[in-house]
């Protein structure tokens, strides 16, 4: 999240259904077992390529910040 400021866009919002996405790559998981077998935890590593363009923009929209009093 950007910083909150004067003429900032912080947060976008919105339904998400508005960009269309395209996974490059397929999701991969990974779980770490002998890593951290003596603490007796395990670990999860997952990797994941995509993109996304705006394709509705009516159904996204963004909070614009004023400048502060």
């Amino acid at each position: 999240m950007e910083e909150v400021g004067a003429s900032k866009v912080p947060i976008y919002y919105g339904d998400m259904k508005g960009l269309a996405t395209k996974v490059s790559e397929e999701i991969n998981i990974q779980i770490l077992r002998e890593k951290y077998a003596e603490q007796h935890v395990e670990a999860v590593l997952g990797f994941v390529e995509l993109d996304s363009k705006v394709q509705n923009a009516q159904m996204l929209s963004k909070l614009t910040m004023g400048a502060g009093s």
